[in-house]
């Protein structure tokens, strides 16, 4: 196994460019159709070609493939196949004219109704025009409808597209749910376990249909497929600093933002309205040694911005660095010669009481986008046809999923978006077009981009640093894929699924290749809540619950082989319960494993997060 995930990576080294100055495909990135504007104290971003403001969320900034299309992967030569409901139609990235099934014929509105997924799943993955462009706007990407108009579609009707598909080399195929009647599944699961023999890359929903087989639904558990569940992430654009011990971010509106503000840390002092200043400017600063305002930013508690100004001036002489106020300035005058930060009162209180605790330093680097990036994201729930939310069922990894824009609406000069699961499936088809070697047909791409992405993925924390979700609803947790062409770091396997257990102590190997010389790992433990089965439902448990607890400790462990790598891991789970008769318990959490230089452990190059899942059973059969 070691040596097919060597090969996926050599593969994948060898589709970067030898030469930097070729254009990137970020060149034409939707992004760069948009640029911040401030109105009213607000930020927005104004699109140039619609020429009106629209909210956007930067996912290819925080899943990574940014960096990607940076380094001229952009899908070239790729096939994907999107099976689901809407026109059979081609997307080729570039072409105007293919473009105008989607702009002019079935517009990819997220509120038009059936018949439209498909071609805003294409769009997701393979748009391509002057205001927005896919995961890999190189690809190229077909549409196969299976559901004819119909609420759903037949086992019977998916095996056809899959067919047509794989005889036309579509390397990447995604697949919707499906209702099975009768015997209709077996042939299509020979078909999928055969396309992946052959190197295809099957993407579907980790709803609890496809994975459980719900509502007489086709079960995609146990295929060579990857489940993809979806997450929404908090969202607002702002300019901001950051308190210099917590990382709490302070936005602010200036009308002189574009002037810059990279101090790097500096102290904020808080001081009255005049403070060591002369009513008349002609005399400048008080010779006073307490008043030493050089190299520092002021917090001016004032009511009028207009009496601020009358010590403009004197304050730039006296060295300061900028000022912050909390009175909006509706003037939007532009000569001033210090940067003005115009924060919350909320916020305001915050600095008061941190300079209580003598807590003054804050770091200015001139930072724009979204403020909320670092706040915790949530997995997204899944609507099912009755109407109910729920939340993904044994994902892989979880992707964006909510207001991911598509190709801009000419007729009614608007950018369409879609939220829903299909969209998450679409950006992991768009990042395994990136990603697969072209015209690959090894027969483990799907199980080798699986572990590549679980490898590289980051699970989804609380506010408390604890793990959100159970890894039955998380799996290995958001897609990230910034480092993953110059990683060294990797685990085998991936997930340590442990079945059934009782209580004592159980021990399984795990291999981590990039702890040797001079490079070295730590390990820690990050446990997620229990889930608890009875025959009244099920509930989740505190990780330290005294009914059920999980504690791990690793060892090196002795190759057998004296040639073989010494990167091996015992990892022992310690178990023990305390569970009421005819109940059952899953825990799950992850093994961090944090990769740093042997003489300098304070800057780690690489971490990683390894799921493992368990149950408890007391002769309960759980009900997810």
């Amino acid at each position: 196994m070691k040596l097919c995930h060597a090969y996926f990576v050599f593969a994948l080294l060898l589709a970067l460019p030898a030469s930097p100055l070729v254009r990137t495909a970020d060149a034409i990135n939707y992004e760069f159709d948009f640029m911040p504007v401030e109105y009213r104290n607000q930020y927005s971003m104004r699109s140039r070609i619609l020429r009106k403001t629209i909210d956007r969320m930067p996912y290819f900034e925080a899943t990574g493939i940014n960096k990607l299309h940076s380094s001229i992967l952009s899908g070239t030569s790729m096939s994907v196949a999107v099976i689901d409901a809407d026109n059979v139609y081609k997307l080729r990235a570039g072409s105007k004219r293919k473009h105008e099934a989607l702009e002019h014929g079935r517009r990819p509105g997220p509120g038009d109704g059936m018949g439209t997924r498909g071609a805003n799943m294409a769009c997701i993955i393979g748009g391509k025009k002057e205001g927005c462009v896919g995961v890999a706007p190189n690809a190229l990407v077909t549409v196969y409808d299976v559901f004819g108009g119909a609420p759903a579609t037949s086992a019977t009707a998916v095996s056809m597209a899959l067919k047509y598909a794989l005889e036309t080399r579509h390397q990447i195929i995604t697949l919707p749910e499906i209702k099975l009647v009768g015997e209709q599944g077996k042939q299509l699961r020979e078909r999928i376990i055969k396309a992946g023999q052959d190197g295809a890359v099957i993407v579907v929903a980790a709803s609890r249909r496809n994975m459980l087989g719900d509502d007489g639904y086709f079960s995609y558990a146990g295929l060579p497929v990857i489940s993809v569940g979806g997450y929404d992430q908090p969202y607002q654009l702002a300019h901001w600093f950051e308190a210099a011990d917590t990382g709490k971010r302070i936005g602010f509106t200036s009308t002189i933002h574009t002037r810059g503000y990279s101090f790097g840390p500096v102290e904020v002092k808080i001081i009255e309205e005049g403070y060591g200043l002369e009513k008349t400017t002609n005399r400048g600063i008080k010779k006073d040694a307490n008043n030493d305002l050089a190299g520092k930013v002021l917090f001016i508690a004032s009511k009028s911005v207009e009496s601020i100004d009358f010590y403009n001036h004197n304050y730039w002489s006296a060295g300061v660095r900028g000022i912050i106020v909390t009175t909006p300035d509706t003037r939007q005058r532009r000569q001033r010669v210090l940067p003005f930060f115009v924060i919350s009162e909320a916020d305001a209180q915050y600095i008061r009481e941190r300079a209580e605790q003598g807590q003054n330093e804050y770091v200015f680097d001139d930072q724009f986008g979204n403020i909320k990036s670092n706040e915790p994201v949530a997995v997204a729930k899944i609507r099912a046809p009755n109407g109910q939310l729920e939340l993904p069922m044994f994902p892989d990894i979880l992707a964006p999923s909510t207001h991911l824009l598509l190709t801009y609406d000419a007729e009614h000069f608007r950018y369409n978006r879609m939220s829903d699961v299909s969209a998450a499936v679409a950006y992991v088809a768009g990042v395994a077009a990136l990603l697969i070697p072209p015209k690959s047909t090894y027969p483990d791409n799907a199980q080798m981009l699986k572990r590549i992405l679980q490898e590289h993925a980051l699970p989804i924390f609380n506010r408390d640093g604890r793990v959100a979700e159970p890894v039955l609803y998380q799996g290995a947790g958001m897609i990230r894929t910034a480092h993953i062409p110059a990683s060294s770091l990797a685990a085998e396997p991936t997930l340590i699924d442990l079945g059934v257990v009782r209580d004592g102590s159980i021990t399984r190997p795990l291999t981590i290749h990039g702890c040797t010389a001079p490079l070295q790992c730590r390990f820690s433990q990050r446990a997620a809540k229990h889930l608890l089965y009875s025959r009244n439902g099920y509930f989740q448990l505190e990780p330290n619950d005294a009914r059920a607890s999980v504690k791990l400790t690793w060892q090196w462990a002795a190759p057998l082989d004296p040639n073989a790598p010494v990167d091996h891991i015992a990892v022992t789970f310690t178990v023990h319960s305390n569970l009421p008769q005819h109940a059952s318990l899953e825990f799950s959490g992850f093994i961090k494993v944090v990769q740093h230089e042997s003489n300098d452990r304070s800057s780690p190059p690489n971490t990683m997060y390894i799921p493992y899942k368990g149950v408890i059973s007391r002769n309960v059969q759980m009900q997810h």
